[in-house]
């Protein structure tokens, strides 16, 4: 959707401008497609400011500096404030509320039934209607608005933050283990104990099954993973 609204902009710049000689305006359209995205590894939370008109005037005057660079240019993020510094080595990580899994492996997270039992009640909202349930990946796409750490598997919460987003019209709730302290091998914590956090991602466009396909990644040696993972869609939020 973004990408859309960004080439629209982009032919209104191009057709008001002159063309100088040898600029390869397929260069344009390429450059102004932004990859498939999503939160961070160590987010807590954040919230994506966007602006296509600006977005494609940059995109624009970079092709007009240079025609041959073909780097595509992406959309930068701006991070709430945290209360601890995540990134640091072994640093402590916001604990999460969601339910630990005992012993501690990503095999046994992944056969916990009580995730898919959380994820299966969960309400949907009035509006919403659900596109996919009980997944094991997260949401990754090119429309990604910002991501909530909750207290609970709260779909009510999580819509009432879309609501209150410009573009937002699906979201995706899930659960994730992550590690309870930032993992690093030279400070001595490769692979700490897990934490399992309920998490909320809003996006401008539908969310699919398919999109769901981010089945978590390797934090130097802590594994990160889904569970429980439920996709809603506001219809009437949807934008051509």
């Amino acid at each position: 959707m973004h990408a859309a609204i960004l080439l629209s902009a982009l032919a209104g710049l191009a057709a008001a401008a002159p063309r100088p000689q040898g600029i390869q305006f397929d260069v344009v359209d390429s450059a102004a497609i932004v990859p498939e995205q999503g939160p961070p590894a160590t987010a807590v939370s954040e919230m994506v400011s966007v602006d296509p008109v600006a977005a494609a005037a940059t995109v624009y005057a970079a092709v007009l500096a240079n025609p041959t660079d073909v780097t595509p240019t992406t959309s930068k993020r701006s991070l709430d404030e945290r209360n601890v510094d995540v990134n640091a080595p072994c640093a402590v990580q916001p604990d999460g509320y969601g339910p630990k899994t005992i012993p501690d492996t990503v095999l046994a997270f992944k056969a916990n039934t009580n995730y898919s039992q959380i994820a299966l009640a969960a309400a949907t909202p009035q509006g919403y209607s659900l596109v996919f349930s009980n997944l094991d990946g997260s949401c990754n796409a090119n429309t990604y608005l910002g991501l909530t750490t909750m207290q609970s598997f709260d779909t009510i919460k999580c819509q009432e933050l879309c609501d209150a987003t410009d573009l937002c019209a699906a979201f995706n709730v899930y659960m994730e283990r992550d590690p309870s302290v930032n993992p690093n091998d030279t400070m001595g914590c490769p692979n700490p104990s897990s934490i399992v956090n309920y998490k909320c991602t809003l996006w401008g466009s539908g969310v699919t099954a398919e999109s769901a396909s981010n089945k978590g990644q390797w934090r130097t040696q802590f594994q990160v993973a889904i569970a429980g993972s439920n996709g809603m869609l506001n219809p009437h939020n949807l934008f051509c």
